[in-house]
C-alpha cells in the first residue's frame, strides 16, 4: 500500500510542481501590473494638483497676494521635484526603457512651469504660460497612462 502511494506521488510531483510555480508566476505578474497601475494613478493625481496650482499662479496678478504667490511657487517647485523623482523611480522599477523619455518630458514640464518670469517680483499674469504647462502635463500623463494599457 505504501509502495503504491509513493509511486503515485512520484508520478504526479512534476505536475504539481509545475502548477504551483505557474500559479506563483501568474500571481506575481498580475500583482506587479496592479502595483504599476496604482503608481501611475498616484502620479496622475499629483500632475492634476500641479495643473491646478499652475492655473492659479500664472493667471493671478501678484499684487496684493505676494504671500500666496510665494507659497504657490514653492508648492509648484516641490511638486515638480516630487513627480520627477517618482516618475524616474517608476521607470527604474517597472519600465526601464521609458526612463530617457520620461526624464525629457519632466525636464520640459519643469521648464514650462518655472520658466519665464517665475519667482520674479515684476511678474504679470501670463495665461499663455499656463497652456504650455497643460500641454507638458498632458504629454507626461499620456506617457504614463500608456504603461497601464
Amino acid at each position: 500500500m505504501l509502495d503504491s502511494i509513493l509511486k503515485f506521488i512520484w508520478h504526479i510531483s512534476p505536475s504539481l510542481t509545475a502548477v504551483v510555480l505557474g500559479a506563483y508566476a501568474a500571481q506575481r505578474f498580475f500583482v506587479r501590473h496592479g502595483n504599476a497601475g496604482a503608481f501611475v494613478d498616484a502620479l496622475v493625481r499629483e500632475l492634476e494638483g500641479l495643473r491646478a496650482d499652475s492655473l492659479e499662479y500664472w493667471n493671478a496678478e501678484p499684487s496684493g497676494v505676494e504671500g500666496r504667490m510665494t507659497m504657490l511657487e514653492q508648492k509648484m517647485k516641490g511638486a515638480i521635484k516630487s513627480i520627477s523623482s517618482d516618475a524616474v523611480h517608476f521607470c527604474g522599477k517597472y519600465r526601464k526603457g521609458m526612463k530617457p523619455e520620461v526624464e525629457r518630458l519632466m525636464s520640459n514640464l519643469s521648464d514650462s512651469a518655472t520658466g519665464g518670469n517665475f519667482e520674479s517680483k515684476n511678474r504679470k499674469a501670463d495665461s499663455s504660460r499656463y497652456i504650455m504647462i497643460v500641454n507638458s502635463i498632458n504629454e507626461v500623463r499620456s506617457c504614463l497612462l500608456k504603461t497601464k494599457l
